[in-house]
């Protein structure tokens, strides 16, 4: 992790969010000696994982001394453990396959969880930052139990209150990507609405402090409006409970990116969201109707006076699905 990563860490965190989930950093030395590592495990896995596990425990043990910059450490070694233990991965299930001969579970219960659960003041955004991918990557084999599970998730909840805009990302990605979990043969969601009801209000509520109006680096963060779409799809009619709210700040944010469009994936998951949600509501008390369009009409009309182009689809489809 080379000073000009920290850098673009601290002051343009879209673009070090940019390079590192959608794998942009292809041409950087970190990235060419990860997939060497990945290489070379094809025909030397035991070696290979023999070899880079001695250095995994070297870097966490100068973590553990806490000596200055020992934070470079641990995202070294975060960064090793998943190019060694990933064998298959897909965008939908993160690791599919994974390496037997590392403890992932082990390793996430010693050392990634621990810093997103007690987190010490003097704790480096970057290596929060590489726990919660850590999450993300492995979100197939975490979890196992429903204790542990809800363990996890106050723990992402915790984490969307962090003051930085990469953790704050990277908090709302692991829960929208745990969500998204389907049992392979079942192909029913593996967190139901039943296990995410107790504290949905309170991740709705946290979701929504992430997109503060006054701040034009958080205002539009796609990841944050996806976290809030898996959710309203997961609860389904059970999100009538806090809808009101909810589309109170819906409503506040398309008005707000309506005056200016440039955020196209942020626009695509706000209005499937209001989609979504009007949905659930209509189908939990379909007597909400009059009061559901007094509250969208309005800010539809207004984007239809104004010929918002890039809003204009939307309008017509959210329209079509209210009559």
């Amino acid at each position: 992790f080379r000073d000009s990563d920290e850098e673009l860490f601290e002051d343009n965190p879209k673009e070090y969010i940019r390079r590192d989930v959608e794998g942009s950093d292809a041409d950087t030395r970190r990235r060419a000696a990860l997939e060497l590592v990945r290489g070379l495990r094809k025909n030397y896995e035991a070696q290979v994982t023999q070899y880079l596990a001695a250095d995994i425990q070297r870097l966490l043990g100068e973590y553990a001394a806490g000596t200055e910059g020992a934070w470079r450490a641990k995202d070294v070694a975060i960064s090793l453990i998943t190019a060694v233990a990933v064998t298959t991965t897909s965008a939908a299930q993160g690791a599919v396959t994974t390496n037997t001969l590392v403890p992932i579970a082990d390793l996430y219960r010693g050392h990634v969880l621990p810093e997103l659960l007690t987190p010490k003041p003097s704790t480096h955004p970057v290596v929060k930052a590489d726990c919660l991918k850590f999450i993300t990557t492995f979100r197939r084999v975490l979890s196992s139990t429903p204790a542990e599970s809800k363990e996890l998730f106050q723990v992402l909840i915790q984490a969307l209150s962090d003051s930085n805009f990469v953790v704050q990302t990277y908090a709302a990605t692991a829960i929208e990507k745990l969500l998204a979990i389907r049992d392979p043969q079942t192909q029913q969601s593996r967190f139901t609405k039943e296990f995410i009801l107790s504290f949905a209000p309170t991740l709705v509520e946290k979701l929504f402090a992430c997109l503060p109006l006054n701040d034009d680096l958080r205002v539009e963060n796609e990841y944050v409006m996806r976290a809030l779409l898996r959710v309203f799809s997961v609860l389904k009619e059970q999100s009538v409970t806090f809808s009101t709210a909810a589309f109170g700040k819906l409503i506040q944010s398309l008005k707000f990116v309506s005056q200016n469009p440039r955020n196209p994936h942020f626009n695509h998951a706000l209005f499937e969201s209001i989609a979504c949600l009007a949905r659930n509501v209509l189908t939990a008390n379909p007597s909400s109707l009059h009061a559901l369009e007094t509250l969208l009409l309005p800010v539809f009309q207004e984007i239809l006076v104004k010929d918002v182009a890039d809003f204009m689809p939307y309008v017509f489809q959210l329209l079509a699905m209210l009559i």
